[in-house]
């Protein structure tokens, strides 16, 4: 990791002084959450997103991390000087699974090859919401197999992806994405299977999935669990599931399935009874109708839902323990 990282470790330099991973993740997400809230505002970079090409995702990047590193905006096939007059350059990055994200040398056609593509693509604009899907559960995958950037790929390819959907009428809402489905989501996309990250941005255009999802990750919080660590999605059409019912009310459940996925089902989808701590496998038939235009519910809404959705006291989830998360952030895979 040539001149990226804090001499013995595996931090990369930055300039809030940390040397261990969880400060700097610590001290790094007050400075990044504020430039998030500016671009949110308006106050940032509106001028340069009228074209979304990869100097637009170049420019996201410096605006988002400008505060934690120096070399922030500069994809690591570039060479960089830094403030302790070494030269940091990283064009060999690999994922958790020893494979090795795009070679250094192969970004710079890579993003020009994606430029070309958002251009003859119309930026993803005037497309009804289940072509929006496909589309831009694609690109995802495409930018985040570039992996351009040293660190904070995962934040800055959303933000990427809610500009392109605000501009073609589609308000994505990745709030509503636990950082452990992003890393299942990634992880099949580097394997060819876009399928996961489209059900990802299926998830965060739809209005009631992501009130659904929200309810949710505000049930377990609340039995403390790290929702973020823990995969949880909504029962996606044409897909088979198979575990315990671990919640249920007059209109949703929630099924803990044998591998520890946490999936919201609506009852109206399942034939027969749903109670609590059943076994239950179902399975949704395909869909092709249009999906609709996604809105935010508020935190107000999400708390009184969640409580008047799953009751008091709670449900036992402990039956087993929960997978250990194997990424910090939300970032997608990635090593440092």
């Amino acid at each position: 990791m040539p001149n990226y990282t804090v001499p013995g470790t595996k931090v990369p330099k930055n300039k809030l002084c940390a040397a261990d991973p969880e400060t700097l993740e610590r001290l790094e997400a007050p400075f990044v959450e504020a430039r998030i809230v500016e671009l949110d505002l308006g106050l940032a970079l509106q001028e340069e997103a009228a074209i979304p090409d990869s100097r637009y995702l170049k420019l996201l990047h410096r605006h988002l991390f400008q505060d934690v590193y120096e070399w922030a905006g500069h994809s690591r096939d570039e060479t960089v000087r830094l403030s302790d007059r070494t030269i940091a350059t990283e064009p060999s990055l690999r994922k958790p699974d020893g494979k090795f994200f795009l070679p250094g040398d192969m970004i710079p056609d890579a993003l020009a090859a994606l430029d070309e593509h958002l251009k003859a693509s119309g930026y993803l604009r005037n497309l009804p919401a289940d072509d929006f899907i496909k589309k831009a559960g694609d690109l995802l995958v495409r930018i985040n197999n570039i992996h351009p950037f040293r660190e904070g790929n995962g934040r800055t390819q959303r933000a990427f992806l809610e500009t392109i959907g605000r501009q073609a009428g589609h308000e994505l809402d990745f709030e509503s994405i636990s950082g452990e489905r992003m890393v299942v989501a990634s992880i099949a996309g580097h394997n060819a299977d876009t399928g996961p990250m489209r059900r990802v941005i299926a998830d965060a255009l739809d209005p009631d999935r992501i009130r659904e999802l929200k309810e949710v990750q505000n049930f377990l919080t609340n039995q403390n669990f790290q929702w973020m660590d823990l995969y949880v999605a909504t029962a996606a059409p044409g897909l088979s599931y198979q575990g315990q019912v671990a919640a249920v009310n007059k209109t949703n459940f929630v099924l803990r399935e044998d591998d520890n996925r946490i999936i919201v089902g609506r009852i109206a989808d399942v034939e027969g009874p749903v109670v609590g701590k059943q076994r239950l496998a179902f399975k949704l038939p395909p869909a092709e109708s249009e999906l609709p235009f996604a809105g935010k519910a508020s935190p107000d809404e999400v708390l009184a839902r969640a409580k008047e959705m799953f009751g008091d006291p709670a449900p036992d989830l402990r039956s087993r323990p929960m997978p250990k998360r194997r990424q910090k952030k939300n970032d997608g895979p990635e090593i440092e």
